[in-house]
């Protein structure tokens, strides 16, 4: 049997591997002798939903770790993003304001509420909360993706371009250059696009990332 502290390790690495169905194998035999592990059903049903299309099994195990912990904001969070991709988006948003509630100071809540307000294309308000997101964990690229993503459809494109400026000193990427260039060039900026389009360039680019950095060049020229 293994150590109980080394099973969530071992789970990681297995998923980092991409042998999903052995990480939920290993998790499930490590429930079967502590079933009152929160944790591990949390890790077990994220694997289930994001992982291996095994959304109706996923929320078994995000309802039993919340009920292991009613306090806990956790279950509610991955159960909001589980329902979202089963495309429910009602009980999505319940969950995700059951997480914001639990915890309002946690940005993952307001990750996940930000999510059901853009599935729901309350966009204004959803680009309020991946900010809120973003502003208590600055450190985490996801929430300003979310953002700048949210503030690309609203056409706010002096507001996109600044928040990637800000995001390219934790997430240097083409992508994020390529992205940087389209909000340039929709405020008319060529010459910034052209430089973004270069920064993008230098990088080893997919065959989409290139077409659409040899598109939005002959827009900028």
């Amino acid at each position: 049997m293994m150590d109980p502290g080394e099973v969530l390790p071992k789970s990681r690495k297995l998923e980092a591997e991409g042998k999903f169905n052995e990480a939920v194998d290993l998790l499930s035999d490590a429930l079967q002798a502590e079933p009152s592990r929160g944790d591990l059903l949390l890790v077990r049903g994220r694997i289930r939903c994001e992982k291996l299309d095994q959304a109706a099994e996923a929320v078994d195990d995000f309802r039993a770790a919340s009920e292991l912990d009613p306090a806990s904001a956790a279950p509610h969070q991955y159960s909001s993003l589980c329902f979202l991709s089963l495309g429910d988006s009602e009980t999505a948003w319940d969950h995700a304001c059951q997480a914001v509630d639990l915890s309002p100071d946690d940005a993952f809540s307001h990750y996940c509420y930000a999510r059901c307000l853009t599935a729901s294309r309350r966009l204004n308000a959803a680009a309020t909360a991946f900010q809120t997101a973003a502003n208590l964990d600055p450190s985490l690229p996801l929430y300003q993706h979310g953002l700048i993503g949210v503030l690309i459809e609203l056409e706010k494109y002096e507001e996109a371009e600044l928040a990637i400026v800000k995001l390219l000193h934790l997430d240097e990427s083409p992508s994020l250059c390529i992205r940087l260039a389209r909000t340039q060039l929709a405020q008319r900026k060529a010459g910034h696009a052209i430089d973004s389009l270069k920064a993008a360039a230098s990088f080893s680019l997919s065959e989409v990332d290139q077409a659409l950095v040899e598109g939005y060049r002959r827009l900028a020229n």
